[in-house]
């Protein structure tokens, strides 16, 4: 369920769309418009595609051109790729032909974290980090496991500046109510934030879009935007058009699931664009669209979630600003303790897992280790006016071995959560005791 986001540059401020996501199988669908019109990044994560889609999948491309027709300089990094459409449409007339860099970042987990990077600007350099945490292996039906949730890291330079674009894909949230993933949904958006200020330092614009699969004011969100300084574009924005409240997951969407959908009539918003600016330059929301159901032409949506479009204007200013990376205030004081407590919660409940499969293993080696007792007894010639039943003992003897490996492994998933929870818990620790000393310290 991810975003797209493409940042155009358009007389002197950038437009950053976002849009909706498509399977890794279907990428060669995407390259069948050859008029991208100034794409320049595009995270993909897993929702659903039709071959029908594939001309409608880029809006953009038949609005016209209303990005600046620059030719950016050819990209000689090893890490991108040009993406050739192998049977281009033809242009419309005055609309320039671009050939995009794609860079892949589906390079993590069983599936693939789904994101991948569009650029029509050579692209600096790049990082994928994948999430500590990311479900249960054992939760077939929900999968979040075997994609590999992952931020992937994208630095460009266009028009003099440095761009930090991040794109993102966090665990999904299946029921609200009981939420079994929130522990690990914090953890990733600790790390989320933690890589953005680690990275960062040395960007003009820090720009992050993705489905980060949280409510606006779950504690996730808001942890993520303290600790970094990262604005909303949605709250920015001096104009906003599209579905009400800025919702991206509706329940006119076909594709979306209309039972998690009805304590919510009007939809959810998950999916976001946000910004901050460094150093010495400022950027403001200017306008902020969502798509609104139906493709053009067609009688479905592009995606299972409404794409995010978002104008930005970048300016230059007097004096550098610095990275402001966190504040002080009362109030992140209070959302790292809220956050902190949650994930407390789920620490609690990962040593219990961890508990249960390791009495489990243990109850199944026991068990070995008696069959193993009474075979080599038969064999010493003990018991011998009874025959010896090899078919039960057998069957027995494998239905132990195979509990034992799968409660080993699991006490060593669950062994590995408590140390990733426990981590996350200190580190907030730290931060938290960091923020209280600072007033004193002015």
């Amino acid at each position: 369920m991810g975003g797209l986001g493409t940042w155009i540059p358009v007389r002197g401020h950038f437009r950053v769309r976002g849009g909706p996501c498509v399977q890794e199988r279907r990428r060669k669908a995407w390259s069948t418009p050859s008029t991208f019109p100034s794409f320049l990044a595009l995270a993909l994560a897993q929702p659903f595609l039709l071959p029908g889609l594939a001309p409608w999948l880029c809006p953009a491309a038949w609005m016209g051109s209303w990005g600046l027709p620059l030719q950016p300089a050819p990209c000689r990094s090893p890490l991108c790729r040009t993406l050739t459409p192998p049977e281009p449409r033809q242009a419309m007339e005055g609309e320039p032909t671009l050939r995009l860099r794609i860079f892949d970042l589906n390079c993590c987990g069983v599936i693939g974290s789904g994101l991948c990077v569009f650029s029509r600007f050579p692209i600096l350099d790049t990082l994928l980090y994948q999430y500590s945490l990311n479900g249960y292996p054992y939760m077939l039906q929900h999968g979040d496991w075997f994609c590999g949730k992952s931020v992937g890291l994208v630095i460009m330079k266009i028009s003099g500046i440095i761009f930090n674009i991040y794109v993102t894909h966090l665990h999904a949230e299946y029921c609200r109510d009981k939420d079994a993933y929130l522990p690990h949904r914090l953890v990733q958006a600790w790390e989320l934030a933690q890589f953005i200020r680690h990275t960062s330092k040395a960007a003009d614009v820090v720009l992050l879009g993705g489905d980060l699969n949280m409510h606006p004011e779950d504690v996730g969100i808001r942890l993520l935007r303290g600790w970094t300084g990262l604005r909303d574009a949605f709250a920015e924005a001096a104009h906003f058009e599209g579905c009400k409240n800025g919702c991206t997951l509706i329940p006119d969407n076909c594709f979306a699931a209309k039972s998690e959908l009805l304590p919510f009539p009007l939809g959810i918003r998950i999916d976001y664009i946000l910004y901050k600016a460094i150093s010495s330059f400022t950027v403001k929301c200017a306008e902020l669209k969502t798509t609104m159901g139906r493709a053009p032409g067609v009688d479905i949506p592009f995606s299972d979630h409404e794409a995010v479009m978002a104008t930005l204007h970048i300016q230059r200013q007097g004096q550098p600003a610095g990275a402001t990376l966190g504040t002080a205030d009362p109030a992140l004081a209070d959302v790292v303790t809220e956050a902190r407590t949650e994930v407390g919660v789920g620490l609690q409940a990962a040593r219990r897992q961890r508990y249960s499969s390791g009495r489990m293993a243990v109850l199944a080696l026991l068990l070995l280790l008696l069959q193993a007792l009474a075979a080599l007894g038969t064999l010493a010639g003990l018991g011998t006016e009874q025959p010896f039943p090899k078919l039960s003992f057998c069957l027995l003897a494998f239905l132990a071995l195979g509990v034992l490996i799968l409660a080993s492994g699991l006490h060593l998933f669950h062994t590995m959560e408590v140390k990733m929870l426990h981590g996350t818990e200190d580190q907030m620790w730290m931060v938290l005791r960091a923020l209280q000393e600072r007033p004193s310290e002015g």
